[in-house]
């Protein structure tokens, strides 16, 4: 068995020992905070009641409105709240691996595939702003774990074939995902946005992704301009006193302090990826690392800039909890793929490569050594 084999088989066994925990804490969870009170909205009414009147009233996340209907409060069912985070925490961990397994099931074997997942999911699960609110809090869940899933899944799908059929699935996510969040709204378009700007650089006007970003902008309009949302962010301006200018500031800062917040792990994460992974990958041209990385590293900045504007001048908030779960897996997913783009571009560099040669080297030797210690132990 080869070096990389074993760390292969080393990632896979830590994400099951790390899942299996999170799945028996699962028996033990019960409805808190909103989960009551959209029982009650919900209660007396029909599905498509409760979500005009929640359009008209409160918000536009559609698609998080409409699923609530699946409330267990509502059915007079606990049960269900020990069930739900079984499939939500399966889901998660599924939606990366089938991210990771299209884009590369090319090149690696599936141990190598199932390993990397492992070690995006580890990188969430270590340094997640709010484990309870992913896979816990009904709440929580419903409204940003499941467009995270979507927006995962809508990620593999871009870059398959173009058609109908993935056409339509696309759509479907899109929709589902935009109307969860506006911080998954925002993800979602700027990524479409940069795909499509891409392609306009290449000279090539591409309608399939065209109409993709237009379908988004017409999601994001059913939410942004739901009468709700007026009325809640009146409500809530008038009690925070939020203003553009600390909209501006915060999410200015916020960003910088992301870098700070999950750099550090993330650039542990980058020299594994570049041994295991991103040397290999390197060497294949294949069409979604197209790109330049400085390109892509202002639609990075500046798509996790956005994302933290909704909550600063809605609510006066800094991105925390269950919102900030969904800038963090923007970020694992940009960091890796700004990480292959560098590899990319300066792996014909000779002091580059033995620069990270001998990074990949320590750091593999160290990994393994403590490793060694621990199953001593």
């Amino acid at each position: 068995m080869t070096y990389k084999k074993r760390i292969y088989i080393i990632f896979v066994v830590l994400i099951v020992i790390c899942i299996i925990p999170l799945l028996f804490l699962s028996l033990y969870n019960n409805p808190t905070n909103d989960d009551y009170t959209y029982a009650i909205r919900n209660q007396d009414t029909n599905l498509l009641t409760t979500i005009l009147n929640t359009y008209k009233h409160w918000s536009g996340r559609y698609f998080a409105t409409a699923i609530s209907e699946i409330n267990p409060l509502i059915y007079n069912s606990l049960t269900a709240y020990k069930i739900y985070p079984i499939f939500i925490i399966l889901a998660f961990s599924f939606s990366f691996f089938y991210l990771i397994n299209t884009l590369y099931k090319k090149y690696f074997s599936k141990i190598a595939i199932i390993s990397l997942s492992s070690l995006l999911i580890l990188t969430y699960l270590v340094k997640s702003p709010s484990i309870v609110e992913s896979f816990y809090w009904f709440s929580g869940y419903i409204t940003y774990t499941i467009p995270i899933i979507t927006n995962l899944i809508l990620l593999a799908y871009l870059t398959k074939k173009r058609n109908i059929f993935n056409f339509i699935i696309n759509s479907i996510l899109i929709f589902i995902t935009v109307g969860s969040n506006e911080i998954s709204a925002i993800i979602v378009f700027t990524i479409l946005l940069y795909i499509n700007i891409e392609s306009y650089k290449n000279k090539e006007i591409n309608k399939y992704y065209l109409y993709l970003l237009i379908i988004s902008i017409l999601c994001i309009a059913i939410v942004i301009l739901s009468p709700g949302n007026f009325l809640r962010i009146s409500v809530q301006n008038s009690s925070y006193n939020t203003n553009i200018i600390w909209t501006l500031i915060i999410s200015t800062l916020q960003t910088i302090i992301s870098f700070f917040a999950w750099g550090p792990i993330l650039l542990l994460i980058s020299i594994i990826y570049t041994y295991l992974w991103g040397i290999k990958i390197s060497h294949y041209n294949i069409n979604i690392f197209n790109t330049k990385l400085k390109t892509f590293f202002i639609f990075f900045v500046s798509t996790l800039f956005l994302t933290h504007i909704p909550p600063s001048f809605g609510i006066g908030s800094v991105v925390i909890g269950r919102i900030a779960n969904v800038v963090f897996v923007f970020f694992i997913i940009s960091w890796i793929y700004m990480t292959q783009l560098f590899i990319n571009k300066y792996k014909k560099t000779s002091l580059v490569l033995k620069i990270i040669y001998i990074i990949n080297i320590l750091s593999y030797r160290l990994f393994l050594y403590s490793f060694s210690i621990i199953f001593s132990i």
